[in-house]
């Protein structure tokens, strides 16, 4: 391209580095740059941006001080631009539509109450206490947990002989195994 020639409508014409560019051009055009500026290192990895990037920083030939970057602008906010505008609303008229108390009246009892109440519900013991799941041992909400005396009958999924074993206090104790499911108590 001439550099007198003149350019079509928002295009840029810069003699920026390709040092700088390079961070903000893409990588598939970054690869046919490495092409044009005759740029072939072995083991050179052509799928990575960071080495492209790296390799343009320390670049300098003919092309590069003979070259011209043409940048064509973009117009980001032409979308929200071409929305009609909303009117204006006027505040004071808003401000005489709503009527204001302030300071606001004192609870009555009824509403002192319930505040209250549900306090007292949230808080007491039974909402927050914890125990250990018999199967797993995490720590679980009393309210989540079922007994495990209602659980019996499904326990027997939990029995497996291999699984359990009695504890060793020696290396030459024999192994043996616990009867019953696998419970953390």
């Amino acid at each position: 391209m001439n550099l007198k020639e003149p350019l079509p409508e928002n295009h840029i014409r810069t003699a920026a580095p390709l040092s700088v560019l390079c961070e903000y051009i893409p990588l598939r055009t970054l690869k046919s740059l490495a092409k044009l500026h005759m740029i072939n290192k072995k083991g050179m990895s052509y799928k990575n941006k960071a080495a492209m990037v790296l390799i343009f920083k320390d670049h300098d030939c003919e092309h590069c001080s003979t070259s011209v970057t043409v940048l064509k602008c973009h117009i980001m906010f032409g979308a929200k631009a071409a929305l009609p505008k909303q009117p204006a609303v006027d505040l004071g008229s808003l401000r005489d539509s709503i009527s204001l108390l302030f300071p606001p009246m004192p609870m009555d009892d009824k509403l002192a109450h319930s505040i209250i109440s549900d306090f007292c519900a949230a808080s007491l013991p039974e909402a927050f206490k914890e125990a250990g799941c018999a199967v797993c041992g995490q720590l679980t909400p009393l309210k989540s947990l079922s007994n495990i005396c209602h659980m019996k009958r499904f326990l027997h999924v939990l029995e497996n002989p291999m699984v359990t074993h009695k504890e060793r206090y020696h290396e030459t104790d024999p192994v043996t195994h616990l009867d019953g499911p696998v419970l953390d108590e």
